[in-house]
């Protein structure tokens, strides 16, 4: 009844049309972090990202 993650493809996965960055996620909690945090932060978030 359900796919699994394993069985989808990365089509399946696409956004229909792009997250505005006020509401993207890894951008709502980058503008939380202090402006000297931010680049390492969001390094480690692309590099995680690059892993999925």
């Amino acid at each position: 009844m359900y796919e699994t993650l394993e069985n989808s493809t990365s089509s399946s996965l696409a956004l229909a049309s792009p997250v505005p960055l006020i509401e993207h996620p890894a951008q709502v909690y980058l503008a939380t972090l202090s402006p000297g945090s931010r680049p390492a932060m969001r390094q480690a978030l692309n590099a995680i990202s690059r892993d999925y």
